[in-house]
């Protein structure tokens, strides 16, 4: 009626008087709508209802947003819902809007939304989805006008579903039948509202928990007596999970002495395998909001699998065998600092391999090749490790199934996904890529020789090794299944112009010694086994005999932490001299 009114002409909120003033500061306020309307000058929210002081709430901003669930739009509505009564809330946009023409605009050239570098800027680069969908809902040919009119519609949507998503009092006022979430659009042209009603999502919205992980809306983390999720569960909650991050909705945190208590008394049971990077700037569980249990979180520089019996892929298996999981995730990032590295080293011919770091670079220098060749003969440093990022999450999926028998078999029969995905470190967001697109090809032949054979690295079942050309097997620098530093006690360093030189006689012993036969191993995992028992017999032998074996276990994980800690100095130059200069 209000906005009739002024549609017509006949608006009757005329002027306050001093009364009306008196009455509000005595009494309060008590509002009956709360309305998102945009910060448009052209759009006086309190005007084009026709209303006086006191009956509007009103909350505004470039695109009637809702971007962040701690934010103040979201707050400010569960105060005026919560204590001041009001049991509508309209989300209102408006024709000609220039935030969402804007977005638009840039959707339709083909640009790519910039990284944030004020607060305008984030906030429309929020509105770039709402720009893609109504791309999308169109098809192509359309023009900019109608599309930026039906984005007009969704934007208002998005914002009632935001609401709908992730404020717990706000669905629950909704479910119980007091409130109501309606929306609308000003057409500036006429000075009418056009009422949409409800978000065609609010049943289902309503219906479904508050978008947090089962086990959290359950008020339990996952244990081993949860059951196995099937792949695409998995990957729900993943993205489920970032879209909580992005937009400021986490439940990290949430966790109780009885959840902590449940994970060491029961086991875990976790729903994806990740293999991300070191990057201090990408923390896992942070980034899908993971709850403890949730995720089995393998990180190295550059997200890389460098060889085939490394703790990387033994992890894998341990995690998808023993503890059932059905996804393994992985994840590279926007900037990645080993990528660009390897860019470097790529571009300037330069090829060293004295360190672990270098090891890494080289092993890298495959994918930084395909990316130049991709980016084309002009392509700048930077555009090359941009395009690496993404060709190095499909290398290392590619990786596992060519390289790893249980985890093959396991995708080939169904039992398991690979699938992968690059965060940006500007806006938060992983884009999902899917499967490897060379996946149905791998998964159809058998293992191929390890690229450590490639760099004359003897590894488990690798049968050239002669004489004393053993060689180191660099560990994996990530967070794995034990956290160790696994090394063959049957292969040792090959000799380079950077070792010391050697005494004559320690030559003569090796040249008569005879070359040992390297041991096979049935997988991955047995090899980081095998690593381990080291470690089991070192801690069993300090208890002595008559300890339980949940004594010697429980000893064992001190002992191999500090296995990890002398592996590091005996086995890494550059950290060895970092540690003895002080640095």
């Amino acid at each position: 009626a209000g906005n009739e009114r002024f549609a017509t002409g006949a608006v009757t909120a005329g002027t306050t008087s001093g009364e009306m003033r008196k009455a509000l500061v005595k009494y309060n306020q008590a509002p009956h709508s709360a309305i998102i309307g945009c910060a448009d000058s052209r759009v006086p929210v309190d005007t084009i209802f026709d209303a006086t002081p006191g009956e509007l709430f009103v909350l505004r901003n470039a695109g009637n947003t809702c971007t962040h669930a701690e934010g103040s739009m979201v707050g400010s509505l569960e105060f005026c819902t919560g204590k001041l009564g009001s049991r509508l809330i309209m989300v209102l946009g408006h024709t000609q809007c220039g935030a969402i023409a804007g977005a638009t605009a840039t959707h339709q050239a083909g640009g790519e939304v910039k990284a944030p570098g004020c607060a305008l800027e984030g906030l429309l680069q929020g509105l770039a989805s709402v720009a893609k969908e109504a791309s999308d809902d169109l098809g192509p040919g359309v023009s900019q006008e109608k599309l930026v009119s039906h984005a007009v519609k969704v934007n208002v949507f998005n914002s009632m579903n935001f609401l709908l998503q992730f404020s717990e009092p706000i669905r629950d006022l909704v479910r119980k039948g007091e409130l109501d979430i309606q929306g609308g659009i000003y057409h500036l042209e006429t000075g009418r509202v056009e009422f949409l009603g409800r978000s065609p999502r609010q049943d289902e919205l309503l219906s479904s928990k508050l978008s947090l992980p089962p086990s959290m809306a359950m008020g339990m983390v996952r244990t081993s007596e949860d059951g196995t999720l099937e792949p695409k569960v998995a990957l729900k909650m993943l993205k489920d999970g970032n879209h909580r991050f992005v937009t400021g909705a986490p439940v990290l945190g949430k966790v109780d002495r009885h959840m902590r208590e449940a994970l060491a008394l029961k086991g875990q049971a976790p729903h994806t395998a990740v293999v991300g990077c070191a990057d201090s700037r990408v923390p896992l569980e942070t980034v899908f909001d993971a709850l403890p249990g949730d995720l089995f979180v393998l990180r190295n520089a550059g997200n890389t699998c460098t060889h085939a019996e490394g703790s990387t892929l033994g992890s894998l298996e341990f995690c998808t065998g023993a503890l059932n999981t059905r996804l393994i995730f992985v994840l590279g990032h926007t900037n990645c600092g080993a990528l660009k590295g390897a860019t470097a080293a790529y571009l300037s011919q330069e090829k060293r391999a004295n360190h672990a770091l270098d090891v890494l670079l080289n092993e890298l220098g495959s994918v930084v090749s395909e990316a130049k060749s991709q980016c084309g003969r002009n392509a700048t440093a930077d555009e090359i490790a941009s395009k690496a990022v993404k060709l190095n999450v499909f290398h290392t999926m590619n990786f596992m199934l060519k390289h790893c028998d249980a985890i093959r078999e396991k995708v080939r029969s169904g039992q398991l996904e690979i699938q992968g995905g690059v965060y940006d470190l500007s806006t938060g967001k992983v884009v999902f890529l899917g499967k490897s697109p060379q996946e149905s090809k791998l998964i159809k032949g058998s293992s191929s020789v390890a690229p450590s054979l490639k760099h004359k690295i003897a590894v488990f079942g690798d049968t050239f090794v002669t004489g004393e050309l053993h060689v180191v097997l660099i560990a994996d620098a990530l967070t794995s299944a034990t956290s160790t530093c696994s090394v063959n006690e049957e292969v040792r360093k090959v000799r380079t112009t950077a070792d010391p030189s050697m005494a004559p006689e320690d030559a003569l012993e090796l040249l008569k010694a005879q070359p040992q036969e390297p041991k096979k191993a049935g997988s991955a995992l047995e090899g980081l086994l095998k690593d381990l028992g080291s470690v089991a017999q070192e801690a069993a032998d300090e208890l002595g005999p008559g300890t339980s074996s949940d004594e010697v276990a429980a000893h064992a994980v001190k002992v191999n932490v500090f296995h990890s800690m002398n592996f590091l100095l005996k086995f890494s130059d550059s950290i060895r001299e970092a540690v003895k200069s002080g640095q």
